[in-house]
């Protein structure tokens, strides 16, 4: 991955429509609190329980946010992230971070300081109110998210979860590299079920396995298999 430079990672954050609602004084304060880091795929961005110190912006690449149980023996993936998003949302307003964030591949993450944006939201409305949509549009789709695939058999579990990550990236061609583990994280079931459910669903010519990538090969008939309920 080619990494951009520091006038080009600016450019892109100037673009966002959340950007569009500061002030040209505002912006200063942020790019005077702003850094870029390169994470490689699997490297940590931000541990759950850790304190949150700065608002994360995932700028090039794809991370993954994930819940982790009690014992710390598994995770549960809440969301997969691209570029220009930020990353856990609820890290504006939370004092620790209620998840972990890992970079799925070679990453660039923009780091704000937090306090620099509590002080916007609370003499900006405009920026107040494109935060407080984008939260509750974040909220309500992994609401819509976890309530969908807690209704369905596993094998409609492992279709949709295709289906999303097919809308996240804009094609039908999976190549982000997602471990069948990870995938199996992402709907909540074994990796054993998770490694036979693909290879079902490959016998049966709904996808195509192409080593670590996978080929969605009938999107229609994968949406189908995603309705079934238990």
């Amino acid at each position: 991955m080619r990494v951009p430079s520091y006038n080009e990672m600016v450019a892109e954050l100037k673009k966002t429509n959340i950007a569009k609602t500061l002030s040209e004084k505002e912006v200063n304060e942020i790019l005077s609190n702003l850094k870029f880091i390169p994470y490689k795929k699997g490297e940590t961005i931000f541990k759950q329980g850790h304190s949150i110190n700065e608002t994360t912006i995932l700028m090039r690449g794809l991370t993954k946010t994930s819940v982790e149980n009690r014992s710390h023996d598994r995770s549960t993936i809440i969301s997969l992230q691209v570029p220009v998003s930020i990353v856990g949302v609820s890290t504006l307003f939370d004092e620790t971070y209620p998840a972990t964030a890992e970079a799925l591949n070679d990453s660039i993450i923009a780091f704000i300081e937090k306090d620099t944006i509590r002080k916007i939201l609370s003499t900006n409305p405009k920026f107040a109110a494109a935060m407080v949509e984008l939260t509750s549009k974040c909220l309500n789709k992994f609401i819509r998210q976890i309530a969908d695939l807690g209704q369905k058999q596993i094998k409609a579990r492992m279709a949709s979860i295709l289906l999303i990550i097919s809308e996240l990236i804009g094609k039908d061609y999976i190549d982000i590299q997602i471990s069948r583990n990870e995938l199996a994280e992402y709907a909540g079931i074994s990796t054993g079920s998770a490694i036979r459910l693909l290879s079902e669903l490959e016998k049966e010519g709904f996808i195509f396995l192409d080593k670590k990538n996978i080929e969605i090969k009938n999107k229609t008939g994968l949406e189908l298999i995603s309705q079934v309920d238990d």
